[in-house]
């Protein structure tokens, strides 16, 4: 098993896992273009490939599958690579940012028959497992359904030194980055500006996609017909908060809103001075991230 990007998802959730279940996988390389981010986890989870970029990784020919949880913008790139090595591919949310990519993972996938899976989990929540056992089979008495999501700033929920940050990431690397997933927005919906980024590629696509699938499975369970036509869509505060609402088959309608108050993630790749974070300041409180879903029959 190979891992590209060593980020916030990566070492708070993915490296942690991976390394607990060593009887089912053997973590061989890592990709992250920060030396201080690479070699910290390298010691701390034993990893002996250490590259800073992912072509490294694969040229090295050992993996049998490949995590991704690299920076929404070179998603596409990272996983039709690997599927074009023979590689099975867990993509971290989302797939990707055009329809055009999308489609061509599709195509990629289906040429190659190797797996490619996404990581929208909430539908293994065993809240959400609940609720199916309450909905009823069928949505014909379904009138509204209702996603509210309120993300704070992540740093006061892990222990000091938990999550390692570096600063030393080229200025030509940041730039790179930040202006292929501009390009990319902007040839999804039009405009590359950056609160119209932060609010398609983090807001939509980061955050609130993970409930747009939630209340699919939902949606799926009462034989509801998919996809629901989109009646509109908004953001504001720079992007860190949006909604949007779709009307299903039977009129009914789904509104999902989230909001964020953590800083954006270009801004926090810049910004990442310390190498790791820091302790929660006495004088500064955060709301746990919460997120909400219901429904009206």
């Amino acid at each position: 098993m190979g891992v590209v990007g060593g980020g916030l998802v990566a070492q708070a959730m993915h490296l942690h896992h991976l390394a607990a279940r060593r009887d089912l996988f053997e973590l061989v390389g890592l990709a992250e273009p920060s030396a201080t981010v690479r070699e910290a986890l390298g010691a701390r989870y034993g990893i002996a490939g250490l590259h800073p970029h992912y072509g490294g990784l694969l040229d090295k020919g050992e993996l049998d599958a490949l995590l991704v949880c690299s920076p929404a913008g070179t998603h596409a790139e990272v996983v039709l690579t690997a599927l074009d090595a023979g590689i099975h591919v867990f993509v971290e949310k989302p797939l990707c940012i055009t329809l055009a990519d999308a489609d061509a993972i599709v195509a990629a996938r289906e040429r190659t028959g190797l797996v490619v899976q996404v990581g929208t989990m909430k539908r293994f929540d065993p809240a959400y497992e609940r609720m199916l056992d309450e909905l009823p089979e069928t949505a014909t008495s379904l009138r509204y359904v209702s996603v509210v999501v309120n993300d704070p700033e992540f740093v006061p929920y892990f222990r000091p030194g938990e999550i390692v940050r570096g600063s030393d990431v080229s200025d030509e690397v940041l730039e790179a980055t930040r202006r292929a997933e501009a390009e990319q927005v902007e040839a999804a919906v039009g405009s590359g500006a950056p609160e119209v980024v932060r609010a398609f590629s983090e807001s939509f696509l980061g955050s609130l996609v993970h409930d747009v699938n939630l209340v699919h499975g939902l949606l799926e369970h009462m034989h509801e017909p998919l996809p629901p036509d989109v009646v509109d869509g908004d953001w504001w505060n720079e992007g860190r908060a949006v909604n949007g609402s779709v009307r299903l088959a039977n009129g009914a309608r789904c509104r999902r809103g989230s909001s964020s108050t953590r800083p954006s993630i270009a801004g926090a790749s810049a910004a990442a001075k310390p190498t790791s974070s820091a302790s929660p300041s006495p004088t500064r409180r955060a709301s746990p991230a919460s997120s909400s879903t219901s429904t009206a029959a």
